[in-house]
């Protein structure tokens, strides 16, 4: 707001499809770590966690989603959710 300068703000949004509560967090940039950090604001802001997370197909999160079985996830991103 200072200088006027724009940038770019990737937003991720998460919603408990139940309660349709909706959580949006903003970021300069989509990689892992900050992927991750808003993973856990998410958590945080809900109070908890969900016994299951779908998520899109991004890249940050999803190695492989074969058309037949099992989505192959992120080291990191398969550890934040355990």
């Amino acid at each position: 707001p200072v200088t006027g300068a724009t940038r770019k703000v990737y937003l991720f949004v998460a919603c408990l499809p139940f309660s349709r509560y909706a959580f949006v967090w903003p970021s300069t940039d989509m990689q892992q770590d900050a992927w991750l950090r808003a993973h856990v604001a998410m958590f945080e802001n809900f109070g908890g966690s969900v016994p299951r997370i779908v998520c899109d197909n991004l890249k940050t999160g999803v190695v492989k989603h074969p058309r037949d079985g099992e989505i192959v996830l992120n080291d990191a991103y398969r550890e934040m959710a355990a």
